[in-house]
């Protein structure tokens, strides 16, 4: 009988932390120490520039703009969620007030008033800490974009550098052995000519000092510093304002705090001081402009202008205020001939405007109010049917509206057609009572 043997089935947890064995820790502790950094004597060579080329691959910085771009979209819909439920506590302690007023329950105010106020003052908490971390990811894209910069230029100037540095140094030298020389032998000048030839490379010969040339670590340490203290220079409001990510940010929190019945959302200018973020309430008191009121409350449809049907995945354009179908607009850029700064693109299918897939984003705002109209929608068709009442949809295109009486209520839409939740995940900020 051939015997079997059992594999372990025992496989350390996760959750466990790995430690190093005793024999590593040994070769760790009896590692030869790195001898202290010296800088380089001599120019690099052309390969070794050469090299530096390839420290920083455009796949390093696709990988690394892929990371910045998750943790964006993460912290955005992460303040979301949390403004979300809290918001959803807002209206069941508002309407348990109905009852309180009335004089019922009045056991469980206080205590339901004091959690409400500590939720809220929690959240505004968070709120502000992940704008700060978006501030935080908006740095480190611009540090990325810094430091292939500054590796680019060592590429390009590090060789010429060093050599015009070490040509410097060795004349300087040749300079100061003459003066010596000639204060010991004032009539040796023909003779001093005649020995030195300039700088020649090669070793460092026996009793002078050892040149010393800026390295590469030095010229890429100071590059990145001043390009930073270049970038901190800057406004708030130049370094955030405008970026992207930024506005999304603020667009979907304002949007989670107000909805559609509030405040529109503050200028771009209004969000920031000069020492730094704007307080809280200041920027609602800067809302004076009577045209930005008017297109932030513009009209929305749930439609898209190519498929004609309403938006599953609605994919927005930073070039022009329209709004398409996201694989539909995504496959006419792919199918089309056209180029713009040498990429695909296509004439906006409303206003003409040239796009391309860069131009385009996830419109998270747009999906919450598309939600929030097509649920007041669903509600007015459920309040119809109990009188017979005429209910107009937005999106009639006959505009002959539709009798909504009971037993002839117009069917739902499918799951398919119900736009995707922006948010991975709740945040739990408390359990709500049962009503």
């Amino acid at each position: 009988m051939s015997s079997r043997h059992k594999r372990p089935t025992t496989r350390p947890m996760p959750s466990r932390p790995s430690h190093p064995s005793a024999r590593q820790r040994d070769k760790t502790a009896n590692a030869t120490p790195l001898p202290p950094y010296k800088k380089p004597s001599h120019p690099i060579s052309a390969k070794a520039q050469q090299s530096l080329q390839g420290i920083y691959t455009a796949r390093d910085a696709q990988s690394l703009k892929k990371l910045n771009d998750e943790a964006a979209r993460l912290l955005t819909e992460t303040a979301g969620a949390i403004i979300d439920r809290c918001r959803e506590r807002e209206d069941f302690v508002k309407k348990r007030r109905l009852k309180w007023d009335k004089g019922q329950r009045l056991g469980e105010k206080d205590q339901m008033e004091s959690d409400l106020s500590a939720k809220q003052a929690k959240v505004e908490d968070m709120t502000k800490a992940l704008e700060k971390g978006m501030r935080d990811v908006i740095d480190n894209k611009i540090a990325a974009d810094r430091m292939a910069e500054a590796l680019a230029e060592l590429g390009n100037t590090a060789i010429v550098n060093m050599e015009r540095e070490y040509e410097t140094q060795m004349t300087q030298r040749q300079q100061q052995s003459q003066s010596q020389r000639r204060r010991r032998d004032p009539g040796s000048d023909e003779e001093m000519a005649e020995e030195d030839e300039g700088p020649t490379p090669g070793p460092t010969p026996l009793g002078r000092e050892r040149v010393a040339l800026t390295g590469l670590k030095d010229m890429f340490e100071d590059k990145m510093e001043r390009k930073k203290d270049q970038y901190s220079s800057l406004s708030y409001a130049t370094r955030y304002a405008q970026d992207n990510d930024y506005i999304g940010f603020k667009r979907l929190v304002h949007d989670a705090k107000h909805g559609e019945s509030g405040l529109p959302l503050p200028r771009a200018d209004t969000w920031f001081t000069e020492n730094g973020p704007a307080p809280l309430g200041y920027t609602a008191t800067q809302v004076d402009d009577e045209d930005d009121i008017v297109v932030d409350r513009e009209k929305i449809s749930t439609r898209c202008p190519l498929t004609l049907r309403e938006f599953v995945e609605p994919y927005t354009s930073r070039i022009c205020p329209h709004s398409f179908e996201k694989q539909e607009v995504l496959t006419m850029i792919r199918r089309s001939e056209k180029r713009s700064n040498n990429k695909k693109s296509i004439d906006c299918p409303v206003c003409s405007q040239p796009l391309t897939a860069d131009d385009l984003y996830d419109d998270a705002v747009l999906i919450r109010k598309i939600r929030r109209m097509q649920k007041t929608r669903d509600e007015d068709f459920e309040d119809a049917e109990q009188g017979g009442v005429e209910v107009v949809s937005e999106d009639d295109d006959t505009g002959t509206g539709q009798w909504a009486t009971p037993g002839s209520r117009p069917s739902t839409r499918p799951d398919s057609q119900i736009p995707p939740s922006s948010v991975g995940g709740m945040v739990d900020l408390g359990s709500e009572e049962e009503d």
